[in-house]
């Protein structure tokens, strides 16, 4: 999943963070003692998790695909118990709530829902607290005129000449294998 998007909208849409929201590869490196974070408070998104189901079937090729990703707020505190910090948590979290939930960063994606939280970090200095989120999308399918391909299947279908007519034999009253009659069909292009 591409988190340009959802950084872009959580700017727009979270003013609390008066902007200060960026995209992380890893946690572990906002995890660090001394990583360098923004002006806080800050979010960071998070690309966490791809989630395939089975194939649901080959012609074309579908899999439904489950993609999550992680808002980790960071917050400074000047308590070590983070009581002070608790309510603005909860006031940071439905802000979020009301700029994801239900959202869709593309027509590619189902409604985003959120999937959970939980304290990551807790000192005298800061705080870094995750949300969970997920979203539904598929890979492969039917595709658009003009959309590129996204499996060998489509690659491979690409690859066939176009359908130019067809012939079908028919062989009726008695089933006895004589092609009785013939049917050509011609499709032409329209310009």
């Amino acid at each position: 999943m591409k988190i340009t998007p959802i950084i872009t909208h959580l700017r727009a849409r979270c003013p609390s963070f008066s902007g200060r929201v960026a995209g992380a590869l890893e946690l572990s490196a906002l995890l660090e003692e001394n990583a360098p974070l923004m002006a806080l408070p800050a979010a960071y998104v998070v690309p966490t998790r791809d989630d395939p189901e089975s194939v649901t079937t080959n012609t074309p090729y579908q899999q439904p695909l489950l993609e999550q990703f992680d808002v980790v707020l960071a917050l400074s505190t000047s308590d070590e118990r983070g009581q002070a910090v608790a309510d603005r948590l909860h006031d940071l979290r439905s802000e979020l709530w009301r700029a994801l939930l239900g959202w869709r960063p593309s027509d590619l994606y189902e409604p985003i829902e959120y999937d959970g939280g939980d304290m990551l970090l807790l000192n005298r200095a800061r705080v870094l607290y995750r949300y969970a989120f997920r979203l539904e999308s598929q890979i492969g399918g039917v595709r658009s005129a003009g959309a590129p391909p996204e499996t060998w299947h489509d690659v491979a279908q690409d690859g066939l000449p176009g359908l130019s007519g067809m012939r079908a034999g028919v062989d009726y009253a008695v089933p006895d294998g004589r092609i009785e009659h013939q049917l050509d069909v011609k499709f032409t292009t329209n310009p």
